[in-house]
């Protein structure tokens, strides 16, 4: 095979690890997205099972107030009415509190999922940022690279191979994000 056969090989073969790499990550971005929403949800019904029973229990605890109330307890027509209305603004006010709970429970899990989303690999892409691997490994530092290292650049839509000629230190000072 001529050294451009060879490398286009190489590169197809290079591809189809990327491709393959990126499905994992997918796969594990997807399954961690629906480990963290059962985590939410199961948090959410036990924040309404909690909800639920202590609603109940006040409910129960102010019939129990009314009943004696209304056996004879020295409670006029008119206090006992002011007692039911308290207890139904009570009642309003415990329902209005699961709403809200609810519904920040809803905002929170709408957000850890963008999160997620928004820290795979393949966002990271499309942001205009690129993977970089030698022998097959991603790099995280320049440490382990020299001059005259091969490496693979993973970009949006492309993959190159290519050579280091220079490697130099830089601070991060002179990109002025």
């Amino acid at each position: 095979l001529s050294l451009q056969q060879r490398i286009i090989l190489r590169a197809q073969q290079r591809l189809r690890t990327a491709e393959r790499i990126q499905g994992q990550l997918d796969q594990r971005l997807a399954a961690c997205i629906h480990d963290r929403l059962d985590e939410e949800r199961k948090a959410n019904d036990q924040i309404m099972h909690r909800l639920f029973h202590a609603v109940r229990n006040g409910i129960a605890a102010h019939r129990g107030a009314l009943n004696l109330a209304a056996a004879g307890l020295s409670l006029t027509p008119e206090r006992l009415a002011r007692r039911q209305d308290a207890l139904r603004q009570q009642i309003t006010d415990l329902n209005r509190q699961v709403r809200l709970t609810l519904d920040q429970q809803q905002r929170e899990i709408t957000h850890l999922t963008a999160l997620i989303r928004l820290s795979s690999p393949a966002e990271a892409l499309k942001r205009g940022f690129a993977i970089l691997r030698k022998d097959g490994r991603i790099l995280t530092d320049a440490s382990s690279l020299n001059p005259g290292d091969d490496i693979n650049i993973t970009l949006k839509e492309t993959e190159l191979t290519t050579r280091i000629i220079l490697k130099s230190k830089k601070d991060g000072t002179e990109f002025e994000l």
